[in-house]
């Protein structure tokens, strides 16, 4: 977690900004580990308006919800392959989680898409060419995802 000040500098709570104040630290900063994924970490986001939602996806091929307030896993989604990248939906398609995933042996990167509440898989859709699906990003109007 970083803070910035009205002059653009970042600092990690508690370092002293620009200014010479220390950025307070915020009440879900967690110093340690929180048991969810058995694997490290790859990648991270958090809802736009739903504050206490985020989702982490790992090198153990799964996905999860968390509550941040909490600190706790909510839900686990298993993928078959590892998660590159996460972005939850905007507009229309706020109720929706996407993931770029990994490439596997003899077949390419995939888009899929998830129902936050259900946990549902939505769709599927294979990279047009070899490799992996890196990063995903949904458009503010909700209805283009770009990967």
């Amino acid at each position: 977690f970083l803070g910035a000040d009205a002059g653009g500098d970042w600092a990690a709570p508690g370092e002293a900004l620009a200014g010479g104040a220390a950025e307070p630290e915020p009440a879900w900063l967690y110093h340690g580990a929180i048991s969810g994924h058995s694997d490290h970490v790859q990648c991270l986001c958090t809802h736009g308006w739903r504050e206490c939602l985020a989702a982490s996806g790992g090198k153990d091929d799964a996905v999860l919800f968390w509550d941040v307030e909490r600190g706790e896993a909510w839900r686990r989604l298993e993928l078959g392959r590892s998660p590159l990248d996460l972005a939850f939906g905007v507009g229309a398609a706020d109720a929706s989680l996407f993931a770029a995933l990994d490439s596997v042996p003899r077949e390419s990167g995939q888009v899929v898409g998830y129902d936050i509440e259900t946990g549902r898989r939505l769709f599927i859709r294979p990279s047009p060419g070899p490799g992996h699906v890196s990063c995903i990003h949904c458009a503010a109007d909700g209805a283009t995802l770009l990967a």
